[in-house]
């Protein structure tokens, strides 16, 4: 019988295979490459799951993650109840850290940009990414 942890991967080993081919993050060439599809995949679950993303093109504009991220690795905003989710994840890599209870820091969660980012002052010396900035347009309408 599979372990929840294996049952886990093997379901986000599925998303990766629903990315495009031009989605190269998602389809790894060697196995140091596996964790970061398998972290970026673990959001698209939650976004299917939580939100009822169902196409990946429609998960993945959600998918912030990367440089000049604001600490945030993707979000969704819910019109009907005017709400902003901001999601920080880390896929644990291993069974035994899967298993063992590790949980985000409040250090991570605080190093969030969350101010900077649905309130930029001409001051803010930060430059958010390209999804990032997409959000920030979203917010403001």
């Amino acid at each position: 019988m599979k372990t929840k942890y294996e049952i886990l991967v093997s379901m986000l080993d599925d998303l990766c295979k629903e990315a495009p081919a031009e989605y190269k993050r998602y389809h790894p060439t060697n196995k140091d490459e596996v964790p970061e599809a398998r972290g970026l995949a673990y959001i698209h679950l939650l976004l299917k799951i939580r939100f009822g993303l169902r196409s990946f093109g429609d998960r993945e504009a959600f998918i912030t993650d990367g440089a000049n991220d604001g600490g945030i690795d993707a979000y969704y905003i819910s019109h009907a109840s005017h709400t902003i989710y901001f999601i920080q994840s880390k896929f644990r890599n291993t069974e035994q850290n899967f298993d063992g209870g590790k949980n985000i820091s409040i250090e991570e969660l605080a190093s969030m940009h969350i101010c900077e980012i649905l309130a930029p002052k001409k001051t803010d010396q930060i430059e958010f990414n390209d999804k990032i900035k997409k959000m920030q347009k979203s917010c403001l309408r």
